[in-house]
């Protein structure tokens, strides 16, 4: 066996097809796109930092960056700095694309990284595609951003494993009377579809559902039209994000009649808790990393560290970007010094039960999604913190 494919742990014939399948990726590339900046190792994002989504957004980013500055003051990686270059999107599909082709085009990044949303990811995925730029990592678990690509890498469970934690959960209980409040636009819309088959397979079917408009939504007229049916709801599942979450909880809450709230992990708990402070207490949220308060886990201890050194604190959002932070930083040293694309590419694939502390990441040549594969439920407790 040679020495790259012990390092991979994969037969000569594995390795052949991932030489080739390279060697047409670097082909079809632009010239100016199949090797690293010699001098740093440039990311680039676009992610919502403005408006109703920037409590998920400026987290993610925030904490990515805390882990790559952690690297660059080690020595980086093989002697180059990682520098992630974040523009703000608020959360408009159009401005993310411009954002992407400017990152590709002009800031010549070697590679996306944890663009936030579904419909911003799309249009993002567009200019990836055409360009050959690695996607990785997208800050989305719906189906549409999952498609295959051997471009593109997801580290997050997906929206639809999220709903149907949650209903199993909460069917479990006994109860019986769903409602969906969705947000209406690709991401909500899948909510919906998934949480109504999820319900089927427990042989129930939401008593109402109600779409949240992306700008400007009217709360109240939402809240109303989940309690319009002959049958009240006692659970609603909100396939929202940013806050639209907390807006839609506030506003049912204040009809007088709550529900128990079950919420997708794209919700920022420092929102949820800033707008219903105490009502908040009950509300249920899914999770796809660790718990970021459980030291037990190495890398929680590690993440808490550098938290504390910067004075912050820490977020499910913060620690998903931190995760991938990591992720990329392990795949880029596997690599090698001379990192071009098609090697990150190769050496994603071959990160298969690699531990970061805690997390384990698996892809390979024939998987790009679910790398960690987490499900948790997490409940706010009283005083605002969050329980497993």
């Amino acid at each position: 066996m040679t020495a790259i494919s012990a390092r991979f742990g994969h037969p000569p014939a594995v390795l052949l097809r991932r030489l080739l399948a390279a060697a047409l990726l670097a082909l079809a590339a632009p010239a100016w796109a199949q090797d690293a900046v010699p001098e740093e190792i440039r990311l680039g994002q676009s992610a919502p930092l403005t408006g109703p989504f920037a409590g998920l957004g400026g987290a993610n980013s925030a904490d990515a960056a805390l882990y790559f500055d952690h690297v660059n003051r080690q020595g980086g990686v093989h002697g180059r700095k990682v520098r992630l270059i974040t523009l703000d999107d608020a959360y408009n599909p159009a401005i993310a694309q411009a954002n992407v082709k400017q990152l590709v085009e002009r800031e010549r990044v070697f590679a996306l990284f944890s663009v936030n949303g579904t419909p911003t990811s799309l249009k993002a995925m567009e200019v990836s595609e055409a360009a050959g730029t690695p996607f990785l990592f997208p800050f989305s678990g719906a189906a549409a951003v999952r498609k295959p690509s051997r471009l593109a890498f997801h580290l997050r469970a997906s929206y639809a494993e999220e709903i149907e934690r949650i209903v199993e959960f909460a069917a479990g209980t006994g109860v019986t009377r769903f409602a969906i409040a969705y947000l209406d636009n690709a991401f909500g819309k899948e909510g919906l579809v998934a949480t109504e088959a999820a319900l089927a397979r427990h042989k129930l079917v939401p008593v109402a559902t109600a779409a949240i408009a992306v700008a400007n939504p009217d709360l109240a007229a939402v809240a109303q039209a989940l309690d319009g049916g002959k049958e009240k709801p006692d659970v609603i599942v909100v396939a929202a994000a940013g806050a639209s979450v907390p807006g839609i909880i506030d506003a049912h809450q204040r009809r007088g009649r709550p529900a128990q709230y079950y919420c997708l992990s794209v919700v920022s708990n420092e929102q949820l808790l800033q707008v219903l402070g105490e009502r908040a207490r009950g509300v249920v949220v899914a999770q796809v990393v660790p718990f970021p308060w459980d030291k037990r886990v190495p890398l929680v201890r590690e993440y808490n560290a550098l938290l504390d050194a910067a004075g912050r604190k820490p977020s499910f959002p913060g620690f998903e970007g931190y995760i991938s932070a990591k992720a990329f930083v392990e795949a880029l040293r596997r690599a090698g010094p001379r990192p071009t694309r098609a090697a990150l590419l190769a050496a994603l694939e071959g990160m298969n039960g690699v531990d970061l502390g805690g997390v384990v990441v698996s892809f390979s040549d024939a998987h790009h999604t679910n790398a960690t594969a987490i499900v948790d439920l997490t409940m706010v407790s009283r005083g605002g913190h969050f329980l497993r």
